[in-house]
């Protein structure tokens, strides 16, 4: 509550030490995680670090490690522009939104000699009632239920991967503390029209997301046209089950300041350079 209130006095015209044009500044740490089960064997994998937003601009720091596929551990977005930071060795790079929801997803595999097509895509998030007080104060809970099947065919071989997705999601009507690293859709394993859709129908949720849970499901199965059955038990098909979860904590709000333009500025000392060395090899 008293959050809510620093924020609305920060906002309101005129208010002491807070210029109109001076947007208050919004802090909150975050862990994100994912746990993925394979036939191969299961594997973990997640990031932890804080937040901080002034009106379109935000930065999100990570003490340790860095961002998946890349060597920044911190990233600035400023509206439309991204810039990756590498303060081991003090690197800059200039990025898109895009780009950075491709180091949690991954880029789309380049067309090769298989056809790929999206079959029975359904996506919708709806309204679950009241969720769990955020910090002593009230949170609307929403349900995801998303699925899709790629088809992918080639010469003598067509494969099926089904993916079935559940989740919950909480938010605060703190809608000043959003910022574009809070898009929940960046962390599930979703690609071309299946990816629009979940970010399309996510985009929707009012307030902050302050804690997401997501169970993802698929499997795949393969045929060959013309093979014959023979007597042999056919084998089950394989399935990957992943649990992804991010949880937002430590909600505070300030009026902003003139300092606070150099959070979301290059820092003296750094080198701009491309993409490529921050992000090396950028798989598909």
């Amino acid at each position: 509550m008293l959050a809510g209130l620093v924020l609305a006095a920060a906002l309101a015209p005129g208010a002491p030490g807070a210029p109109s044009d001076r947007p208050a500044v919004v802090s909150y740490d975050v862990v994100e995680s994912t746990r993925t089960v394979t036939p191969a064997g299961e594997r973990n994998g997640g990031v932890t670090g804080s937040i901080r937003v002034a009106g379109p601009r935000a930065r999100w720091d990570l003490p340790h490690g860095t961002f998946p596929r890349s060597t920044a551990s911190v990233v600035i977005a400023d509206g439309p522009l991204v810039t990756l930071l590498d303060p081991k060795e003090r690197l800059a790079a200039s990025a898109t939104p895009d780009d950075f929801v491709a180091l949690f997803r991954g880029r789309p595999a380049t067309e090769g000699s298989a056809a790929a097509a999206l079959k029975d895509l359904s996506v919708k998030v709806v309204p679950d009632g009241k969720g769990r007080l955020f910090e002593g104060r009230p949170t609307s809970r929403f349900r995801l239920e998303a699925k899709w099947t790629v088809v992918l065919s080639t010469t003598g071989r067509v494969s099926r991967i089904a993916t079935d997705v559940t989740g919950t999601i909480e938010t605060l009507d703190e809608p000043a503390a959003r910022s574009p690293f809070d898009a929940p859709g960046r962390l599930l394993p979703a690609r071309g029209e299946a990816a629009e859709a979940l970010d399309a129908e996510l985009a929707k949720l009012p307030g902050l997301p302050v804690t997401a849970v997501f169970d993802v499901a698929s499997k795949v199965t393969s045929e060959q046209p013309g093979m014959p059955s023979g007597n042999q038990p056919l084998r089950p098909p394989p399935e990957s089950h992943e649990t992804v979860t991010r949880r937002l904590s430590n909600l505070s709000v300030r009026p902003g300041s003139a300092a606070d333009g150099g959070m979301f500025e290059i820092p003296d000392g750094f080198h701009s350079r491309g993409l490529d060395r921050i992000v090396p090899g950028d798989p598909p």
